[in-house]
């Protein structure tokens, strides 16, 4: 077992979930982050599928966050600018993310103000050579 400890103070370094220990055996290897708040994707919507007479159907229900954001431009100009912040910082390391989209940001939204917006899950991540 590894535990991190980093003292990076760069834009954007806010906006990575911050690693707390590595855990490695024979086969996998187990990072583990902090997590703060909820995914964008569950604070969006709400997604039920059904399978009738073969075929699936789903119900999307849009969560109260979804109807604030579209009504609020200024508020999600400022979710973008806080991701686009956390890929920077990534790309300023020569790292690749692989795998941005609302499941893998999380964010801690109190129904007026972004308390924290953070990428998570690195499991497709690469570096740049």
């Amino acid at each position: 077992m590894e535990t991190f400890s980093h003292d990076w103070n760069y834009e954007g370094r806010d906006n990575i979930a911050l690693l707390l220990e590595k855990i490695e055996d024979d086969n996998d290897i187990w990072l583990c982050y902090t997590l703060e708040g909820k995914s964008l994707n569950s604070q969006l919507f709400q997604v039920k599928g059904e399978f009738y007479k073969g075929e699936w159907i789903y119900s999307v229900l849009y969560q109260p966050t979804y109807k604030i954001l579209k009504r609020d431009k200024q508020l999600l100009r400022e979710l973008f600018t806080e991701i686009i912040k956390g890929v920077k910082f990534l790309s300023s390391l020569g790292i690749v993310h692989g795998d941005i989209k609302p499941d893998n940001i999380l964010i801690d939204f109190d129904g007026t103000k972004l308390q924290s917006v953070k990428i998570i899950d690195f499991g497709s991540a690469f570096e740049l050579e």
